[in-house]
């Protein structure tokens, strides 16, 4: 990382198994994070009460704010500091990241985000979309306003893969694609977004020179993010992950660790229980039973490699 020879960024604690807490991550953009968040809840207060309710409640859910953490951190390693260009972008990138939870919430019929109710859930599915539509607009507008172009190019391209990983996905909504259209998938839905972090981060600190290198840090940590939820909907605790585990697979949703040991079912018991699920949903012992025969297949050792490697 950059951070071996920029002085004035402290080296996180990596712990024994080379495992960085998001805490230890935070830290020496913590000032600039709490500045993020604070212009973005202002950004999210409508004078109409009911978009004001939608966006307030998105906001309040949390999360992890990677995105943001991304960007400033990649200003703050190549610039030093972290300019109040590099917030800007650091807000707009989340607004965009709210705006696709909004939306996915529709597409996935979810009623649940961030362990909460979803705006979905409780507001229906007009106001989840009108509230993402116009969280985009918002962050294209104030985008726009810049008089560089570089910002919202990258964005603008992120959701445009965004949307045709989530078209390829509906494609094979229902049964297992190939592997390489999973990373292909995962690289847009996810990847994208996170890699443009990254980038406009970079390019705030004005780091021109690094902006291939770290767009590629964030491509790959996004698909080892991707990979790691991927996992947590088989093996995570529901409460913790913030919403019903085996979800993925009810959605007729074919993750990695599901695909590799699908290959791997030669007595087709994998397939049935999976059909099960996405008949009948997923209730705790069917996804307990998927889960350890994923494992026994070798899904899961397969899949937390995959994970280890673009980490």
């Amino acid at each position: 990382m950059l951070m071996n020879f920029l002085p004035k960024i402290e080296e996180p604690h990596v712990a024994a198994n080379g495992v960085v807490s998001l805490d230890d991550l935070r830290a020496p953009v913590e000032v600039e994070l709490w500045l993020a968040d604070q212009r973005l809840e202002e950004l999210l207060t409508s004078p109409w009460r009911l978009a004001s309710q939608a966006l307030g409640h998105i906001h309040k859910a949390g999360g992890k704010r990677l995105r943001p953490l991304v960007c400033l951190l990649a200003a703050k390693a190549v610039a030093g500091d972290c300019p109040d260009l590099a917030i800007t972008c650091a807000v707009m990138v989340e607004v965009v990241h709210l705006a696709s939870l909004l939306h996915d919430d529709v597409v996935d019929e979810s009623n649940q985000r961030r362990g909460h109710d979803s705006v979905r859930k409780l507001w229906g599915n007009r106001v989840s979309v009108l509230s993402g539509d116009y969280l985009a607009a918002l962050a294209y507008r104030k985008l726009s306003l810049h008089q560089h172009n570089f910002p919202l190019e990258t964005i603008a391209s992120a959701v445009m893969q965004m949307c045709e990983a989530e078209l390829l996905h509906a494609e094979h909504r229902g049964s297992p694609p190939p592997e390489d259209v999973y990373l292909t998938i995962i690289a847009g839905k996810t990847a994208a977004l996170i890699q443009a972090a990254a980038l406009v981060g970079a390019w705030a600190g004005g780091g021109d020179e690094y902006l291939d290198a770290l767009g590629e840090y964030g491509r790959h940590l996004g698909l080892a993010f991707q990979i790691g939820d991927d996992l947590l909907d088989l093996y995570g605790d529901s409460r913790a992950v913030g919403k019903p585990c085996g979800a993925d697979v009810a959605a007729g949703q074919f993750t990695l660790p599901l695909i590799h040991a699908l290959k791997k079912d030669t007595t087709g018991e994998l397939s049935t229980i999976v059909k099960r699920i996405g008949s009948e949903g997923a209730n705790e012992a069917a996804v307990k039973e998927l889960a350890a025969m994923v494992k026994q297949l070798g899904g899961y050792s397969y899949a937390h490699a995959k994970m280890r490697m673009f980490a």
